[in-house]
């Protein structure tokens, strides 16, 4: 498990996809319905959670340099209550994971349109998922290296085509509702930005770690830029009331954008991309919920994990939620709070105890 190495830049490019793989399905209907027309604005403020959060994990990785999570967390809080504490971020990686694979087979659902069985979504996304996740870290962040600029390319592209039938009108009046409203929902993409605490797992690994600082950075406002320019043109194109209510407003801006008879349906084009991102993000969060399991019993390898965490995924994926409008209450009400305490308050916590107690890595 320690043979593997990234690098910083590896880090930083990983981190871009993990923050904006998801950010485009239900976040952008959520705050268009509160905050209309100013919703571009929000993501200024909800990248600050991932700065707080880079800014403590990389204090933590400062005093206990090339040391696991497993070990530091029983230096720092004692044998019981550090397994105790790794144990509560196996819980979290493993619900962030069944959201976003109910998410992502929900988004399929909806958008292959062929009456789908949810459940054989599912499976087959944590199929794919286990076997990256088995592959191991320097596989996955090479599909992503792979992956990620043709990304980019596609949604550049896309975003070009749609100058033509923005509507730069639908986004006035700035501020309409005063700030208030943009800050309290700032929240639900703010959970987003404060993934960035994968780090917590991923620092030891990083072969050059004082670059991660830089390329965290990098990633957490181009993330912040994606998803603003995201939300900017969905609103000029359809409109702040229209997005509002419809469950995946990006995906329907998507397929309205096209340029006279010569480019049509290019949904297609970016759709496969764009699913090939959610999956390296599914199995991150699939890697690192086998890993942390792995360390905190001790095992000499991660891989037994994999086949035993496949049925509990897929079961907890299938029943977290009934139906779409359920699961997107879950995104709007219960999973920010749920998750700044996993990724602000308790690494916080560890590290303000580390201080008091003067603990240090060797």
């Amino acid at each position: 498990m320690d043979k593997e190495k990234i690098s910083g830049t590896q880090t930083g490019m990983l981190l871009f996809t993990l923050i904006t793989a998801t950010s485009i399905l239900f976040v952008p209907g959520i705050i268009v319905q509160r905050t209309g027309q100013s919703a571009w604005l929000v993501t200024s403020f909800s990248c600050l959670a991932g700065v707080i959060s880079l800014l403590i994990v990389l204090k933590l990785g400062q005093r206990f340099s090339r040391t696991t999570l497993s070990k530091y967390s029983e230096i720092v809080l004692g044998k019981v209550m550090g397994k105790v504490f790794c144990l509560a971020y196996v819980l979290f990686f493993f619900i962030n994971n069944t959201l976003t694979i109910r998410e992502f087979s929900e988004f399929l659902s909806y958008s292959l349109s062929f009456g789908s069985s949810i459940l054989l979504l599912i499976i087959v996304i944590v199929a794919v998922a286990g076997f990256g996740a088995y592959k191991g870290i320097e596989v996955i962040v090479r599909a992503n290296q792979f992956v990620l600029p043709l990304f980019i390319i596609s949604f550049v592209c896309l975003f070009g085509l749609a100058l033509f039938k923005a509507d730069y009108e639908r986004v006035l009046p700035l501020w309409e509702k005063g700030i208030q409203p943009l800050i309290s929902d700032s929240a639900v993409p703010a959970s987003l930005f404060g993934e960035i605490v994968v780090l917590i797992m991923l620092l030891p690994i990083v072969n050059k770690p004082q670059e991660v600082w830089s390329k965290s950075l990098w990633a957490i406002l181009a993330s912040m830029g994606f998803i603003t320019l995201c939300t900017l043109i969905m609103i000029t194109v359809v409109g702040p009331n229209l997005s509002g209510h419809l469950l995946f407003p990006f995906w329907n801006f998507v397929k309205s954008i096209e340029y006279g008879n010569y480019v049509q349906r290019i949904e297609g084009f970016i759709f496969f991309f764009w699913l090939t991102i959610i999956m390296i993000k599914t199995t991150l969060l699939y890697y690192l919920t086998c890993l942390i399991t792995a360390q905190i019993f001790g095992l000499k390898s991660y891989y037994p994990v994999v086949c035993y965490l496949a049925p509990l995924q897929v079961t907890a994926a299938t029943f977290v939620s009934s139906n779409t409008i359920q699961l997107q209450d879950i995104f709007r009400k219960y999973w920010p709070p749920f998750a700044l305490f996993f990724e602000i308050a308790l690494p916080l916590f560890l590290l303000t105890v580390a201080v008091i107690r003067k603990k240090r890595g060797n």
